[in-house]
């Protein structure tokens, strides 16, 4: 149930999006995240199961495969890079990634790729802190699209050190179907 328990999570996601305002030395970007169901098979890991066949080439096809029962946490924990590629870990997190994306104390930080480091391709990360774990979440910008997306997740603290850190003046979550809103943070004159 874990792994539908975050598909219904992150489906319940796909129906929101939240504005922010970040800034650094009075320098502020606008970033609109936005959700796509297709992002649940890279944000879980599942291209690291290369030992069962679960290439799928409809990323929607499998996440409602997810949805329907048809593949749950027994399928992926039959592959030996289960435990290595933390996707238990990756699914914690986007089971309650609207928790976090909500919370006061979420850290957003722009990030430096080192790809000598870490594969991850993103611009941003946000950085939620659990009991000493880091549960960092990555955003790449869709350039033709004018949004960002989440384009990965794991617990790790060495990201740190590959970013600074923003400060957030603006959070708000809509509804993208009632409109309905909810400013979490609003520091724009404070900021100017």
């Amino acid at each position: 149930m874990k792994l539908k328990n975050a598909a219904i999570s992150f489906d319940n996601l796909c129906k929101k999006k939240y504005k922010l305002i970040v800034a650094k030395k009075r320098k502020e970007y606008n970033i609109d995240l936005l959700f796509k169901r297709n992002q649940f098979y890279h944000l879980i890991g599942i291209q690291h199961l290369k030992d069962i066949n679960l290439d799928y080439k409809d990323k929607n096809k499998f996440f409602k495969d997810v949805i329907n029962n048809k593949i749950n946490m027994e399928t992926l924990s039959g592959s030996s890079f289960f435990v290595d590629s933390r996707i238990e870990d990756r699914i914690e997190i986007i089971q309650d990634l609207e928790k976090y994306l909500d919370s006061d104390d979420l850290k957003f930080r722009k990030y430096i790729p080192d790809y000598s480091f870490s594969k991850i391709d993103a611009d941003y990360i946000l950085i939620k802190i659990n009991d000493s774990t880091y549960c960092n979440i990555f955003a790449k910008e869709e350039k033709i699209l004018n949004f960002y997306c989440l384009n990965s997740c794991n617990k790790n603290n060495n990201f740190i050190q590959h970013s600074y850190p923003l400060a957030v003046i603006y959070k708000k979550k809509i509804n993208l179907k009632t409109k309905d809103a909810i400013v979490f943070i609003d520091n724009r004159r404070v900021f100017k």
